[in-house]
């Protein structure tokens, strides 16, 4: 699992307007941007400013650029703030 990290983290950094990566998606994810909202399916990047959130049973991992990571459960979310 560390090594996936770090890996994340390198690749993460090669992308300047990628704030992280959202990974372990179980349930109704949502990521709202600027120009609006959607629904997450698979593994996708958020950005600064970006809004994520999780629906009744729902749950995602958010790897940040900086190597370090955050779980949402259920019914909860986060505003990506940096893109450390």
């Amino acid at each position: 699992m560390r090594s996936l990290i770090l890996l994340l983290a390198y690749v993460m950094a090669a992308v300047s307007a990628e704030a992280g990566i959202l990974s372990n998606i179980e349930g109704r994810v949502a990521g709202r941007t600027p120009e609006g909202s959607r629904l997450v399916a698979g593994a996708a990047e958020v950005a600064r400013g970006d809004v994520v959130s999780t629906g009744p049973g729902s749950s995602v991992t958010i790897y940040h650029r900086n190597g370090c990571y955050q779980k949402l459960r259920e019914n909860q979310y986060v505003v990506v703030k940096e893109a450390a």
